[in-house]
Protein backbone atom coordinates (compact mmCIF):
# COMPACT_ATOMS: atom_id res chain seq x y z
CA UNK A 1 0.00 0.00 0.00
CA UNK A 2 1.41 3.31 -0.74
CA UNK A 3 2.50 5.62 2.38
CA UNK A 4 0.95 9.14 2.27
CA UNK A 5 2.80 12.07 3.81
CA UNK A 6 1.03 14.49 5.49
CA UNK A 7 3.00 17.90 6.22
CA UNK A 8 1.47 20.22 8.92
CA UNK A 9 2.41 23.51 8.60
CA UNK A 10 2.87 25.19 11.55
CA UNK A 11 2.86 22.11 14.09
CA UNK A 12 3.09 23.95 17.79
CA UNK A 13 0.15 26.43 17.00
CA UNK A 14 -1.63 23.41 15.60
CA UNK A 15 -1.31 21.22 18.89
CA UNK A 16 -2.07 24.48 21.04
CA UNK A 17 -5.38 25.17 19.53
CA UNK A 18 -6.11 21.45 20.11
CA UNK A 19 -5.45 21.33 23.40
CA UNK A 20 -7.62 24.72 24.04
CA UNK A 21 -10.48 22.63 21.68
CA UNK A 22 -9.57 19.92 24.48
CA UNK A 23 -9.52 22.28 27.53
CA UNK A 24 -13.16 23.54 26.36
CA UNK A 25 -14.53 20.18 25.99
CA UNK A 26 -13.03 19.13 29.59
CA UNK A 27 -14.59 22.01 30.98
CA UNK A 28 -17.78 22.11 29.95
CA UNK A 29 -17.64 17.35 31.05
CA UNK A 30 -16.57 18.34 34.47
CA UNK A 31 -19.49 21.15 34.74
CA UNK A 32 -21.61 17.80 34.20
CA UNK A 33 -20.65 15.18 36.03
CA UNK A 34 -19.69 17.98 39.06
CA UNK A 35 -24.16 18.48 38.65
CA UNK A 36 -24.83 14.63 38.45
CA UNK A 37 -22.68 13.81 41.41
CA UNK A 38 -24.42 16.50 43.86
CA UNK A 39 -27.46 15.38 42.77
CA UNK A 40 -28.47 18.04 40.41
CA UNK A 41 -29.49 18.31 37.04
CA UNK A 42 -27.42 19.15 34.38
CA UNK A 43 -29.85 20.07 31.97
CA UNK A 44 -32.21 22.49 34.69
CA UNK A 45 -29.73 23.88 36.71
CA UNK A 46 -27.34 26.48 36.23
CA UNK A 47 -24.65 24.07 35.53
CA UNK A 48 -24.88 24.02 31.55
CA UNK A 49 -24.70 28.01 31.53
CA UNK A 50 -21.40 27.84 33.87
CA UNK A 51 -20.06 25.03 31.37
CA UNK A 52 -21.07 26.94 28.38
CA UNK A 53 -20.03 30.34 30.15
CA UNK A 54 -16.24 28.55 30.64
CA UNK A 55 -16.23 26.85 27.08
CA UNK A 56 -17.24 30.19 25.56
CA UNK A 57 -14.37 32.00 27.15
CA UNK A 58 -11.94 29.06 25.81
CA UNK A 59 -12.92 29.22 22.21
CA UNK A 60 -12.76 33.25 22.92
CA UNK A 61 -8.93 32.21 23.90
CA UNK A 62 -8.64 29.86 20.85
CA UNK A 63 -9.27 32.97 18.33
CA UNK A 64 -7.24 35.69 20.50
CA UNK A 65 -4.48 33.09 20.35
CA UNK A 66 -4.74 32.95 16.64
CA UNK A 67 -4.70 36.42 16.19
CA UNK A 68 -1.21 37.12 18.22
CA UNK A 69 -0.10 34.61 16.41
CA UNK A 70 -0.48 36.84 13.50
CA UNK A 71 1.45 39.39 15.04
CA UNK A 72 4.59 37.17 15.63
CA UNK A 73 6.74 39.12 14.02
CA UNK A 74 5.79 42.56 15.23
CA UNK A 75 5.62 41.52 18.41
CA UNK A 76 9.34 40.34 18.15
CA UNK A 77 10.73 43.46 16.07
CA UNK A 78 9.10 45.46 18.93
CA UNK A 79 10.65 44.14 21.67
CA UNK A 80 14.22 44.39 19.45
CA UNK A 81 13.67 48.04 19.40
CA UNK A 82 12.49 48.47 22.90
CA UNK A 83 15.82 46.52 23.52
CA UNK A 84 18.00 48.67 21.64
CA UNK A 85 16.65 51.89 23.29
CA UNK A 86 17.42 50.43 26.66
CA UNK A 87 21.02 49.16 25.65
CA UNK A 88 22.21 52.84 24.65
CA UNK A 89 21.66 53.97 28.48
CA UNK A 90 22.90 50.56 29.93
CA UNK A 91 25.52 50.35 32.49
CA UNK A 92 27.79 47.08 31.97
CA UNK A 93 26.69 45.48 34.64
CA UNK A 94 23.33 44.65 33.05
CA UNK A 95 24.39 44.63 29.32
CA UNK A 96 25.19 41.41 29.01
CA UNK A 97 21.86 40.45 29.57
CA UNK A 98 20.32 42.72 27.22
CA UNK A 99 22.77 41.07 24.56
CA UNK A 100 21.52 37.49 25.56
CA UNK A 101 18.02 39.10 24.76
CA UNK A 102 18.64 40.65 21.94
CA UNK A 103 20.50 37.19 20.69
CA UNK A 104 17.48 34.98 21.91
CA UNK A 105 14.64 37.70 20.02
CA UNK A 106 16.71 37.35 16.95
CA UNK A 107 16.76 33.76 16.98
CA UNK A 108 13.02 33.54 17.23
CA UNK A 109 12.84 35.62 14.88
CA UNK A 110 14.29 33.08 12.34
CA UNK A 111 12.76 30.15 13.89
CA UNK A 112 9.17 30.16 13.50
CA UNK A 113 7.81 27.43 15.23
CA UNK A 114 10.17 28.20 18.64
CA UNK A 115 8.21 31.56 18.58
CA UNK A 116 4.71 30.36 18.47
CA UNK A 117 5.59 28.49 21.36
CA UNK A 118 7.45 31.03 23.39
CA UNK A 119 4.20 33.35 22.19
CA UNK A 120 1.50 30.69 23.17
CA UNK A 121 3.07 30.10 26.84
CA UNK A 122 3.40 33.74 27.18
CA UNK A 123 -0.14 34.45 26.82
CA UNK A 124 -1.17 31.60 29.09
CA UNK A 125 0.95 33.16 31.91
CA UNK A 126 -0.86 36.30 31.23
CA UNK A 127 -4.17 34.29 31.19
CA UNK A 128 -3.87 32.79 34.47
CA UNK A 129 -3.50 35.91 36.10
CA UNK A 130 -6.25 37.17 34.66
CA UNK A 131 -7.83 34.21 36.46
CA UNK A 132 -6.64 34.42 39.33
CA UNK A 133 -7.92 38.04 39.50
CA UNK A 134 -10.95 36.91 38.16
CA UNK A 135 -11.78 34.30 40.82
CA UNK A 136 -10.66 36.69 43.53
CA UNK A 137 -13.23 39.26 42.90
CA UNK A 138 -15.97 36.55 42.41
CA UNK A 139 -15.23 35.50 45.92
CA UNK A 140 -15.04 38.89 47.27
CA UNK A 141 -17.45 39.94 50.27
CA UNK A 142 -20.09 42.20 50.07
CA UNK A 143 -19.77 45.44 51.99
CA UNK A 144 -22.13 48.49 51.94
CA UNK A 145 -19.70 50.37 49.31
CA UNK A 146 -16.69 50.45 47.44
CA UNK A 147 -13.32 50.51 49.21
CA UNK A 148 -11.28 53.85 49.02
CA UNK A 149 -9.05 53.87 46.20
CA UNK A 150 -5.26 55.19 45.78
CA UNK A 151 -2.78 55.09 43.58
CA UNK A 152 -0.15 52.38 43.71
CA UNK A 153 2.51 54.39 41.88
CA UNK A 154 2.40 58.54 41.17
CA UNK A 155 1.47 58.34 37.09
CA UNK A 156 3.55 61.70 36.54
CA UNK A 157 3.92 60.44 32.91
CA UNK A 158 0.74 59.78 32.17
CA UNK A 159 -1.18 56.38 30.75
CA UNK A 160 0.53 54.66 28.18
CA UNK A 161 -2.29 52.71 27.42
CA UNK A 162 -5.64 52.80 28.27
CA UNK A 163 -8.22 50.53 28.94
CA UNK A 164 -9.13 48.65 25.75
CA UNK A 165 -6.79 50.41 24.26
CA UNK A 166 -6.85 50.13 20.64
CA UNK A 167 -3.43 51.14 19.87
CA UNK A 168 -2.59 48.13 21.75
CA UNK A 169 -4.87 45.73 20.81
CA UNK A 170 -3.20 46.65 17.29
CA UNK A 171 -0.23 45.63 18.05
CA UNK A 172 -0.40 42.62 20.22
CA UNK A 173 -3.73 41.36 18.67
CA UNK A 174 -5.62 41.19 22.21
CA UNK A 175 -7.78 43.45 23.92
CA UNK A 176 -5.76 45.69 27.13
CA UNK A 177 -8.47 45.06 30.16
CA UNK A 178 -5.59 47.07 32.21
CA UNK A 179 -4.15 50.56 32.00
CA UNK A 180 -0.36 50.63 31.92
CA UNK A 181 1.35 53.41 34.39
CA UNK A 182 5.20 54.40 33.67
CA UNK A 183 7.34 54.29 36.00
CA UNK A 184 10.89 53.69 36.49
CA UNK A 185 11.67 50.12 36.97
CA UNK A 186 12.23 49.03 40.56
CA UNK A 187 9.60 51.40 41.99
CA UNK A 188 7.87 50.46 45.12
CA UNK A 189 4.01 49.46 44.39
CA UNK A 190 1.40 50.27 46.91
CA UNK A 191 -1.87 48.65 47.63
CA UNK A 192 -4.90 50.70 45.75
CA UNK A 193 -6.88 49.54 48.93
CA UNK A 194 -7.16 47.03 51.73
CA UNK A 195 -7.31 43.57 50.91
CA UNK A 196 -5.93 40.20 51.60
CA UNK A 197 -3.20 39.08 49.01
CA UNK A 198 -4.37 36.10 46.75
CA UNK A 199 -2.37 35.22 44.56
CA UNK A 200 1.63 35.59 43.38
CA UNK A 201 3.04 34.38 40.74
CA UNK A 202 6.55 34.20 40.25
CA UNK A 203 7.59 33.24 36.37
CA UNK A 204 10.83 34.28 36.60
CA UNK A 205 11.72 35.82 33.22
CA UNK A 206 8.04 35.65 32.00
CA UNK A 207 4.99 37.56 33.59
CA UNK A 208 4.78 38.50 36.93
CA UNK A 209 2.06 38.90 38.56
CA UNK A 210 0.37 39.77 42.16
CA UNK A 211 -3.47 39.51 43.06
CA UNK A 212 -5.40 41.56 46.26
CA UNK A 213 -8.98 40.72 46.80
CA UNK A 214 -10.80 43.69 48.10
CA UNK A 215 -13.95 44.10 49.62
CA UNK A 216 -17.54 44.85 47.60
CA UNK A 217 -16.54 42.63 44.77
CA UNK A 218 -12.92 44.27 43.38
CA UNK A 219 -9.69 42.32 43.33
CA UNK A 220 -6.66 44.26 41.82
CA UNK A 221 -4.18 42.63 39.15
CA UNK A 222 -0.55 44.32 39.20
CA UNK A 223 1.60 43.10 36.23
CA UNK A 224 4.84 42.93 35.02
CA UNK A 225 6.46 43.20 38.50
CA UNK A 226 10.06 42.61 39.41
CA UNK A 227 9.89 41.54 43.03
CA UNK A 228 7.60 40.56 45.33
CA UNK A 229 7.51 42.26 49.07
CA UNK A 230 4.54 40.27 50.24
CA UNK A 231 3.28 37.02 50.42
CA UNK A 232 0.11 35.00 49.70
CA UNK A 233 -2.95 35.46 52.73
CA UNK A 234 -1.11 38.42 54.02
CA UNK A 235 -3.47 41.25 54.99
CA UNK A 236 -2.46 45.18 53.54
CA UNK A 237 -3.55 48.38 53.83
CA UNK A 238 -3.90 50.89 51.15
CA UNK A 239 -0.56 52.14 50.00
CA UNK A 240 1.40 49.64 51.77
CA UNK A 241 4.24 48.61 49.17
CA UNK A 242 3.63 45.20 47.86
CA UNK A 243 5.74 45.03 44.78
CA UNK A 244 8.60 46.15 42.53
CA UNK A 245 7.69 47.38 39.08
CA UNK A 246 10.05 46.07 36.27
CA UNK A 247 8.66 46.05 32.38
CA UNK A 248 12.19 46.51 31.09
CA UNK A 249 12.54 43.53 28.03
CA UNK A 250 14.81 41.25 28.97
CA UNK A 251 14.36 41.56 32.90
CA UNK A 252 12.64 39.60 35.59
CA UNK A 253 8.78 39.72 35.28
CA UNK A 254 8.61 41.30 32.50
CA UNK A 255 7.29 38.47 30.12
CA UNK A 256 8.09 38.72 26.38
CA UNK A 257 5.64 41.09 25.93
CA UNK A 258 5.55 44.33 27.60
CA UNK A 259 5.73 47.76 26.22
CA UNK A 260 8.84 49.12 28.32
CA UNK A 261 9.45 50.25 32.13
CA UNK A 262 5.66 50.39 33.86
CA UNK A 263 3.55 49.00 35.99
CA UNK A 264 0.41 46.95 34.03
CA UNK A 265 -2.90 47.76 36.65
CA UNK A 266 -6.43 45.56 36.18
CA UNK A 267 -9.49 45.53 38.64
CA UNK A 268 -12.06 43.31 38.21
CA UNK A 269 -15.75 43.74 39.71
CA UNK A 270 -17.83 40.61 40.29
CA UNK A 271 -15.89 38.91 37.63
CA UNK A 272 -15.75 41.63 35.51
CA UNK A 273 -12.72 43.63 33.90
CA UNK A 274 -13.48 47.22 34.43
CA UNK A 275 -11.39 50.49 33.70
CA UNK A 276 -9.01 51.57 36.79
CA UNK A 277 -9.63 54.98 36.12
CA UNK A 278 -13.64 54.52 36.77
CA UNK A 279 -12.66 54.13 40.54
CA UNK A 280 -8.89 55.90 41.40
CA UNK A 281 -8.93 59.81 42.62
CA UNK A 282 -9.14 62.49 40.08
CA UNK A 283 -6.22 63.81 42.23
CA UNK A 284 -2.80 61.47 41.46
CA UNK A 285 -1.22 62.47 44.31
CA UNK A 286 -3.73 60.94 46.17
CA UNK A 287 -2.17 57.29 47.27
Amino acid sequence: MPQIDIQIERPWQTLALVGLIIAAIIHASSSTVAANASGGDPNGSQDPVVAASTAEADMAHLREQQTVLGKREEILRGQLALLQQQMQGSDSASMQQLIDTRDQLTQLLLDRAAAEKKIVEALHEFWAAEGYAYDASKRSADTNGAPQFAWPVNPSEGISAHFNDAAYQEHFGMPHHAIDIPTLQGTVIGSVADGVVTKVSDQGMGFNSLVIQHADGFSTLYGHVTAFLVKEGDHVSAGEAVALSGGKPGTKGAGLMTTGSHLHLAFYKDGVAVDPLLFLPSNPDAR
